[in-house]
């Protein structure tokens, strides 16, 4: 599939993969921590994620990942090293529909306006092509980021 600009437009009926995109936050919680929501767009047969958040350790600290949403059937482990925390999200039954998926959870050291880390992310090891949404930020692993119309 050739590379794709924030400003190209598909269908769904045009695209068989799945759009990963911010479901909702960052939210600031009652506790001190952040969260952000991440969602998956048509995430049908999706049994594994290897996925990566880039950030500037001076900024900000992952406290943690959960599984939500339509994710709730997966196991999320995840290691922090330095400036990326690595994910490897799976379960037994295949993801099926669209929601959110992951919430990550994060303290921060300075401050951070927006999203504050790139995702990278690779669905049942590159057999599903996954593509951003606009709404996350750029940077990462490289990625395809479409509009997507259903």
């Amino acid at each position: 599939m050739p590379a794709l600009d924030d400003a190209h437009t598909v269908t769904t009926e045009a695209f068989g993969g799945a759009v990963l995109y911010l479901a909702s936050g960052p939210k600031h919680n009652s506790n001190g921590t952040w969260e952000i929501v991440l969602g998956l767009q048509r995430a049908d047969g999706i049994l594994g994620l290897d996925m990566a958040l880039h950030y500037d350790p001076s900024a900000i600290h992952v406290v943690g990942v959960t599984t939500i949403g339509i994710g709730t059937g997966m196991t999320a482990v995840s290691n922090s090293t330095g400036n990326d925390t690595l994910i490897a999200a799976y379960g037994s039954a295949a993801l099926a529909g669209s929601g959110q998926f992951l919430k990550v959870i994060y303290q921060m050291t300075s401050h951070v306006d927006g999203v504050p880390f790139s995702v990278g992310a690779s669905a049942n090891e590159g057999r599903i092509p996954l593509v951003w949404s606009p709404g996350l930020p750029p940077g990462g692993a490289p990625r395809q980021t479409i509009k997507v119309r259903e």
